[in-house]
């Protein structure tokens, strides 16, 4: 089917439980606010780590750029490294390409993030779509590795 389950959703559930949670604490008051974005970039760290945790990436592990939601999880982890490990500003020349990688696998285009120097984590244009492309990949590399 389209739409196949991996053998161990464990990883699923964990993404959909960290999904409900986001959704829970960032609410329209918080939105277009400096607390909001702080959220939103806890929000990829977590993402991130969840699928760290669970050995979908990480550990060695390089991504299958075969899989649907490759792109965004590869992405997604060097956006989380950005936040982890930095100020998360675009100015180097690295985060100046991460943001051009964003806008275009995320379809932003010409948008402006609403704080200077900062990558545009919108909900509805790269955290939701974030958080769906991992779970695509998740379940595909779940049923690559259970088909052997």
């Amino acid at each position: 089917p389209a739409h196949q389950r991996p053998a161990d959703p464990i990883v699923t559930r964990a993404l959909d439980h960290l999904r409900q949670t986001y959704e829970s604490l960032h609410t329209n008051r918080m939105r277009n606010t400096a607390h909001g974005h702080w959220i939103n970039e806890a929000y990829v760290v977590r993402l991130c780590a969840v699928l760290e945790a669970h050995n979908v990436v990480g550990g060695g592990k390089s991504v299958d750029r075969t899989l649907p939601g490759a792109e965004i999880v590869r992405t997604s982890r060097w956006l989380r490294n950005k936040i982890a490990h930095s100020t998360a500003e675009i100015g180097s020349a690295d985060s100046r390409a991460l943001d051009r990688e964003m806008r275009d696998v995320f379809g932003l285009g010409e948008q402006e993030s609403i704080f200077e120097r900062k990558y545009i984590l919108s909900k509805d244009n790269v955290l939701r779509p974030m958080h769906d492309g991992c779970v695509r990949y998740a379940e595909a590399l779940f049923a690559k590795e259970h088909a052997y």
